[in-house]
C-alpha cells in the first residue's frame, strides 16, 4: 500500500525567504521536469578525490525517474564524462528542449570555488591556476544562458561543494525575466563544505517523500520544509552552514 507520502508532490511556494514574491504554490511535477546531473569524483588536475562508493548523485537520477521523469529528460554527467564542453553542450540541449510549462533541474556535485566576482566549480578536464579561468564551469557563465535559454516557469538548482552557495547567481540572473527559481547548496557563498553526500541525501529525502522533514504533517513537503531539512542536517552532522536563496 502506498502512503500519502509516497505519493505526494512537493510544493515549491510559501517559503520564509524576504525574496519570494509570489504567495501561491507551485507544485513540482516530475513528468514536466528536465534534468541535467553533473557528479565528479577525481580530476585530471590534482584535485583531492571522492570515494564513489554509495555515490547520490545516481540515486538522484534513479529518484527522479522513480518518481515520474522521463529517462530522456534526465542527462547524467560523471567523472570523465563531465568536461566543460561535454556540461555545455547537455545544459544547451536541455534549454532546448524545455517548454513554458517546464521545470528545470541542475544539480552539481564536486569541487567548487570563489573567483573573483564569480563562482567556479570544477569540471572534469579543468585546469588551475589564474591564467587557467576559461577552463572552469563558471556560474556567471551558467546565469546567461539559462536566463537566455530557458523556456520553462520554474527552475531548481542544487549543488553539493564548497562555495555552492554561487549558484545564487543565477536565480537573480533569473528574476529579471521573472522566472520562479531558487538554489538549495550545501555551502553558503563564503564557506567550505564536506566531502560527505550529507546535503545530497538530505535532497533524496525531500524528494522521496520521507514523513520527518513534513514537519506540520499535512501530507505535502513545502520548499521551506526541505530548506530546514538541508540547514538542520548540514549544521548539526557536518557543523557548517548552507546556502538557500530564491526569487519568486
Amino acid at each position: 500500500m502506498r502512503t500519502k507520502y509516497q505519493e505526494a508532490g512537493m510544493i515549491f511556494g510559501n517559503t520564509d525567504s524576504p525574496a519570494s514574491a509570489n504567495p501561491a504554490p507551485l507544485e513540482w511535477e516530475p513528468g514536466k521536469t528536465h534534468a541535467v546531473i553533473i557528479g565528479i569524483c577525481k580530476w585530471e588536475a590534482d584535485l583531492t578525490r571522492y570515494s564513489k562508493r554509495h555515490r547520490k548523485d545516481e540515486e538522484l537520477r534513479d529518484l527522479l525517474i522513480k518518481r515520474g521523469t522521463p529517462t530522456e529528460n534526465i542527462t547524467m554527467l560523471l567523472d570523465s564524462d563531465a568536461t566543460l564542453s561535454n556540461i555545455r553542450k547537455a545544459i544547451d540541449k536541455t534549454l532546448r528542449k524545455t517548454t513554458k510549462e517546464s521545470t528545470l533541474i541542475v544539480y552539481f556535485a564536486g569541487h567548487g570555488w570563489k573567483a573573483g566576482d564569480d563562482f567556479c566549480f570544477a569540471n572534469y578536464d579543468v585546469r588551475l591556476g589564474p591564467r587557467n579561468r576559461k577552463t572552469v564551469w563558471s556560474m556567471n557563465e551558467l546565469a546567461t544562458i539559462v536566463t537566455d535559454g530557458f523556456n520553462g516557469h520554474q527552475a531548481i538548482f542544487w549543488a553539493d561543494c564548497c562555495y555552492s552557495g554561487g549558484m545564487q547567481v543565477v536565480v537573480e540572473k533569473l528574476a529579471t525575466r521573472k522566472v520562479a527559481s531558487f538554489s538549495l547548496t550545501s555551502a553558503t557563498t563564503a564557506n567550505t563544505s564536506t566531502g560527505n553526500w550529507t546535503f545530497t541525501q538530505s535532497i533524496l529525502d525531500g524528494l522521496a517523500g520521507t514523513p520527518l522533514i513534513d514537519t506540520n504533517n499535512d501530507g505535502t513537503i513545502t520548499l521551506g520544509e526541505l530548506q530546514t531539512e538541508v540547514k538542520n542536517a548540514m549544521h548539526h552532522m557536518e557543523g557548517q552552514s548552507s546556502g538557500f536563496y530564491s526569487n519568486g
